[in-house]
């Protein structure tokens, strides 16, 4: 629009020029050449600027471009996909207003109607920015992108089909060529996997060096999920190709194991890949042939000397023959064992005092109360122990209507004589906690006296 205000300003400017030259009659031939003269130059320059804004404004039609990764909707508003959104809907000559620079509302949505009306795009929701309008945006507008695509390993075959993930690590937001994500598959007599993959299984590990030249001073340590099942199959035995092996022998016909893989890493770190195969062979019980399976775990790692060792250690353990120990993990997993604090060192037993602490009796109950003791020091033996039980009775002294009667522990109840009282008697009994003095005081009968 502004350059075609601008084209009519300067023919505007010509046809002033020519009127001029028509009127000015007066001149001398001279004079008249040389004006005629001036007016050319002046064309010829506003023809070379015109040229060079309609130039500069191609460039920037050309350099603008914005691949769109998301499907956008009324929810989107506020966010930079719609304010390219819109910028691309004007440039194929559709606005947006009334809605804001980022705001996607009904003015957006007409614009992307008319654009899917434009284009022929059968879309679900009309006005709504999916992935077919999206799909035809990029191709107009789209930054050349070429994708990069990740595929993660098979899953186990379950209903007989296998799937995966498959992820553009370019994003640019297209499909083609990406690999299947799912595919037919068999379940096998007997199946291995390894973290709920059929693989292979790659593992990538940084390992705190820095150095080119990877000594036995780096340690590499990943845990795996081992599982297999063969619903038809026995005498089952396990093996894998590393030495030391780290799995073998005899196994179930389903199952599944921890392995970690471990150990310290020498040579050359152009290798930078430790590789096991884990295999298990099985007898079918329905052909009696032999059948096996296996899988590869693939351990990548790489030296770098960004990653600095963050040890965290446990308690140590209770001193037993002399020794006692601990675990420290590094908590950033760089593989390394620089500076990694001991994990295992001499000690003495230090005897133990216990503290008994007596808990109160129970009620009476056929002839017994009972009691906890516990030791507050944890000393893990029974010596000095307070009693947990003892005997008892019930003794006591009873107004019933009137009468006073003594009940004891043995003998039948006495009927106190008019005028008399009932006394209960106690035993006491001192108790050290802690060194302190607890006395307790026991029921042991009752008995008439004169008040």
């Amino acid at each position: 629009m502004k350059i075609k205000i601008f084209l009519i300003g300067m023919l505007l400017i010509v046809i002033l020029a020519i009127s001029s030259v028509v009127s000015a009659q007066v001149m001398t031939e001279a004079q008249r050449q040389s004006f005629i003269a001036q007016l050319q130059a002046q064309i010829a320059q506003l023809t070379q600027q015109i040229a060079n804004i309609i130039a500069q404004r191609q460039a920037s039609d050309v350099a603008w471009c914005y691949t769109f990764n998301n499907n956008l909707g009324f929810a989107d508003s506020g966010s930079s996909e719609v304010l390219n959104l819109h910028t691309a809907l004007q440039k194929s000559g559709f606005s947006y207003v009334p809605d804001g620079v980022t705001t996607y509302s009904t003015g957006t949505s007409e614009a992307v109607k008319q654009f899917q009306t434009k284009y022929k795009i059968k879309a679900t929701t009309i006005g709504y920015f999916g992935e077919t309008t999206r799909t035809k945006l990029n191709s107009l507008y789209g930054c050349k992108c070429t994708s990069s695509w990740q595929s993660g390993p098979w899953s186990i075959c379950a209903n007989s089909i296998q799937t995966r993930t498959v992820v553009d690590l370019n994003n640019c937001g297209t499909t083609t060529n990406k690999p299947a994500e799912k595919q037919s598959c068999t379940v096998k007599p007997i199946d291995v996997s390894v973290n709920a993959s059929d693989g292979p299984v790659d593992i990538f590990l940084t390992l705190g060096t820095g150095a080119s030249v990877i000594n036995t001073g780096i340690h590499l340590s990943t845990s795996v999920n081992l599982q297999w099942s063969g619903p038809s199959v026995s005498s089952c035995t396990a093996s894998d190709s590393l030495t030391p092996t780290f799995f073998s022998g005899y196994v179930s016909a389903s199952g599944s194991q921890v392995v970690n893989l471990s150990g310290n890493i020498a040579g050359d770190s152009s290798t930078n890949k430790v590789s096991d195969t884990f295999k298990i062979s099985c007898i079918s019980t329905l052909t009696g042939a032999k059948v096996n399976d296996s899988i590869t775990v693939n351990v990548f790692y790489t030296a770098s000397s960004n990653c600095t060792t963050s040890w965290n250690c446990t308690a140590w353990s209770n001193c037993a023959s002399g020794k006692h120990s601990r675990t420290c993990t590094d908590s950033n997993g760089c593989g390394s064992l620089v500076n990694k604090p001991a994990v295992s060192e001499s000690c003495t037993v230090v005897a133990c005092k216990p503290s008994w602490q007596p808990g109160s009796w129970s009620d009476c109950v056929g002839g017994k109360q009972t009691r906890t003791v516990i030791d507050t020091n944890n000393c893990g033996t029974t010596t000095g122990k307070l009693s947990t039980s003892q005997t008892c009775c019930v003794a006591k002294c009873l107004d019933q209507s009137g009468d006073i009667w003594a009940i004891s522990c043995s003998g039948t109840p006495t009927k106190c004589a008019t005028g008399k009282t009932c006394e209960e008697t106690y035993s006491t009994s001192n108790v050290y906690v802690d060194g302190v003095v607890q006395t307790t005081k026991t029921l042991t009968g009752t008995h008439c006296i004169t008040p």
